[in-house]
Order: C-alpha cells, then structure tokens, then sequence
C-alpha cells in the first residue's frame, strides 16, 4: 500500500514539474515529507531582520546584498546586486533562487536614503552571509 502511495506522490509531482511555460526555468529543491505524503518546495532565501540596540524592529530600511565586503571608505550603494526595504515586521526577504548557483558567500547592510538622493550606512557591523542552492538563512542586522 505504501509503494501505491509513492507512485502516486511521484506521478503528482513528476506532473506537476513538468508542466508550465518552458521558457522560464527556475530551479527548487523539492523534498517529499514521508510522514503526511506532502510535496515541499525550498527556496534558496535570505531573511534579514532589522533591529536597533534595543531589539526594536525597523522598518523601512534598505537592507543591500554585496557580492564583496562592504567599506565605507571606497564602496558605495551602486555597488549592491540585490536591495529589498524592510517591511513592518523589521524583515528583508530576498528570494535568490537564481543568484546563488552553490556555495556562496555575500554581505548585507542596511541604509536609509535622504530626500537629497543620498544614502546613509546605518548597519553597526558588517554582516557577512554563507549559503547554499536551497537553503534559508536567517540572521538580524543591528542598526544605529
């Protein structure tokens, strides 16, 4: 009965891939949950929770990825691949299902921008991000 069940959650999912416009592939890992016969589709995230001294969320920040260690003294907010604001909840979800391609390495900051244009560096550290094709990491960005 159980074989029954696993051919049918492999047929399910086999369909399910399969179909679709052809012209945008996106990888996922799929893992199929023994337990409850479930199909479960992991994204490759990052989670980035901005947070003041005193644990307070904020919102509205511009959280950037940089491929290289951000510095202040020669880097700039132009130089960020990826930048998503921080929500209600203090959060900056970036989705990198199609950036990350194995093991790799990124850092995040976090900037407020003025009614000039310009950018502000609010993060108090720099924070450095390692991860890997269908992982979810979640880490906090302490800002000024």
């Amino acid at each position: 009965m159980k074989f029954i069940k696993y051919l049918i959650v492999f047929f399910v999912a086999f369909n399910f891939f399969s179909c679709g416009d052809d012209d945008k592939t996106t990888e996922t890992n799929t893992v199929i949950n023994e337990e409850n016969s479930s199909i479960e589709t992991i994204q490759t995230e990052v989670v980035i929770t901005v947070v003041n001294s005193k644990k307070k969320l904020k919102a509205n920040y511009l959280v950037m990825l940089f491929d290289e260690e951000f510095k202040p003294e020669s880097s700039t907010p132009n130089d960020a691949i990826k930048t998503v604001k921080s929500n209600s909840k203090g959060e900056a979800i970036f989705n990198l299902q199609e950036l990350v391609k194995g093991e790799e390495t990124y850092y995040v900051e976090a900037f407020t921008k003025k009614s000039n244009g310009t950018y502000v560096l609010e993060s108090k550290y720099r924070t450095k991000i390692e991860i890997s094709k269908g992982k979810k990491v979640t880490t906090s960005i302490i800002v000024y």
